[in-house]
Formats: structure tokens, sequence, C-alpha cells
């Protein structure tokens, strides 16, 4: 789903903007800030209020919680090599996949597993209708 949002924001500034150029340099403002959101370089508490709207709208922290989710919530006992690394290490790591989600802030509420593939969804189809309607448009202007 996190690939076909993807595609859609491909094909919606694609379909918008009329230039190779402008479109390849439009690209990156769009995704950076979305990347810096979806909370894999840094948690997201630190950014908000003020970026708090951009998390909503930012399909990669989508796709990426999701997949934090599926990788750590069943996981029920994480073991620590007490002989390789240390007592002192392994008491300050996280015993469950729960405190490892905790470690990264990625237990909100809003992180409902439901709720991330409604805004994945929601975004898909929001791309797929730019897309058209540019298109269109473009499509009665050349006719």
């Amino acid at each position: 789903m996190m690939q076909q949002v993807g595609a859609g924001f491909g094909l919606a500034i694609s379909s918008a903007i009329d230039s190779y150029v402008v479109a390849s340099g439009t690209t990156p403002l769009i995704l950076i800030p979305m990347m810096l959101v979806a909370g894999l370089f840094s948690a997201t508490t630190r950014m908000r209020p003020y970026w708090y709207w951009l998390e909503k709208i930012s399909f990669l922290r989508s796709g990426y919680l999701l997949l934090a989710r599926n990788e750590f919530e069943a996981l029920g006992h994480i073991d620590c090599d007490v002989g390789k690394f240390g007592a002192n290490f392994c008491s300050r790591q996280p015993k469950t996949g729960w405190q490892v989600l905790d470690a990264y802030e990625l237990t909100d509420s809003h992180g409902e597993v439901w709720v991330q593939w409604v805004i994945l969804a929601g975004i898909f189809v929001a791309s797929r209708i730019i897309c058209v309607t540019f298109l269109y448009v473009i499509a009665k202007t050349k006719s």
C-alpha cells in the first residue's frame, strides 16, 4: 500500500507540473519533510506541536508505524547476552517488543493500526484524484 501511495504521489506531481526539471526539484521539497516526521530518524514527539500536522499526511510515517507494529507487537521477550555485552548494558535494554515501541515513541493512540491503514487509503485515493483532475484539465486545454 505504501508503494502505491508513493506511486500516486509521483503521478500527482508529474501530472500537476508540466516541466520535468521543476517536478524533479519539487518532489524532494515534499518528500523530505515527510521523511523527517516518519519516526525513523528521530522521535516525533520532539517535533510537536509545530510539525504534528505533517505527521498525519506523511505516508512514510504510516508505513513505518505499520512495519514497526508488525515486527515488535507480538515479540514477548528479547534476550541480551550478558557475557558478551555486560550486565550494565543488558539492564538498560528493552525486554519486550512493546518496550522497544515505547523507546521509539511509536505507541501513541494515533498510531493504531486501523488508523494508519485509513490514512494510507485516504492518501492513495486523494493522490489519484489529484492526478486524474490535472490530466483532465491538461486534456481540456490541449483540445
